[in-house]
């Protein structure tokens, strides 16, 4: 019979589970620890089953399985306000912050749909020694950004510099890579943003 073993960092969107025989407890430089707060699900018990494997199916080692965990996190955009008349030069900076209680991990994209006016500079990243390239995915007016892993409290800004051609609305909004994404937010109200240029 073997011993289930689950650690739960809070902040976390996974924990691993382990098992170890309760014959032999846990292995070199392992150990179960004791203490930590209960959950609010049904008790684990053993139940004996009638053997469906005769021969017995066995593995020596060490077994972890991933346990996802129903942690959601919320994400929140802030808008922005430029002023200035048309040719005006404005910088912005787009914040995204992870109001928590759970990370997520990356899968998360930022999307920039530009008011009226041209995009002067942009987000970059290192490709190579002295070499760098736009980090985020562009066209049509919009960019699409990449969200690197964001902890609880944690936050992200992406600069950009635009050229102002008179008043417009452009906006700013949080969309998941793939529907796999954890971040499972509850708070959408807060998701998407106006970016609005002023006389």
């Amino acid at each position: 019979m073997a011993l289930a073993r689950v650690l739960v960092d809070p902040a976390a969107g996974a924990a691993p589970q382990g098992g170890v025989p309760l014959d032999s407890g846990p292995g070199q430089y392992s150990a179960v620890l004791p203490g930590g707060d209960h959950g609010d699900g049904p008790a684990l018990k053993a139940e004996v089953e009638a053997a469906r494997d005769t021969d017995g199916t066995f593995a020596e080692g060490r077994a972890v399985t991933d346990v996802r965990l129903d942690i959601h996190a919320d994400y929140e955009v802030f808008g922005v306000e430029l002023h200035g008349s048309p040719g005006t030069k404005r910088s912005l900076r787009l914040k995204v912050r992870n109001n928590g209680p759970g990370n997520p991990g990356s899968g998360t994209r930022l999307v920039f749909t530009t008011p009226s006016g041209a995009v002067l500079k942009e987000p970059m990243e290192v490709a190579d020694e002295d070499s760098y390239e736009p980090h985020c995915d562009s066209g049509d007016g919009t960019y699409n950004c990449r969200l690197d892993e964001l902890g609880p409290g944690e936050s992200r800004d992406f600069e950009f510099t635009l050229r102002l051609d008179g008043p417009g609305e452009g906006s700013v909004t949080l969309q998941d890579a793939s529907p796999s994404t954890s971040r499972r937010d509850v708070n959408l109200g807060n998701d998407t943003a106006a970016v609005t240029v002023l006389p």
